[in-house]
């Protein structure tokens, strides 16, 4: 899910769905659409809740389109294609 609609492509409006937080608190998506990850990879139905205060990504969903298999260390998250071990891509803490 994002709160940046200009990073949805396709994007459509669907009934409110209410989205519980970590912390506890609710908020609405309101809208869905697809996300470029660039190369061949689309997430799609991905919802738009404006209130958010970041993007959050579904590491499930991410996994089951590509077939990789990801680790996570103390700094560094890697996704691999699952039976080659070919890199997909890979993310550091800032």
């Amino acid at each position: 899910m994002t709160w940046k609609i200009n990073l949805l492509q396709n994007v459509v409006d669907i009934y409110p769905c209410s989205i519980g937080l970590p912390d506890g608190d609710k908020t609405w998506a309101i809208k869905q659409g697809d996300i470029y990850l660039g190369g061949d990879l689309w997430l799609r139905g991905v919802l738009y809740c404006p209130d958010l205060k970041c993007s959050l990504i579904s590491v499930a969903k991410l996994l089951k389109i590509t077939k990789g298999s990801v680790t996570f260390t103390e700094d560094l998250c890697v996704l691999q294609v699952r039976t080659m071990k070919t890199l997909i891509g890979a993310g550091e803490e800032c």
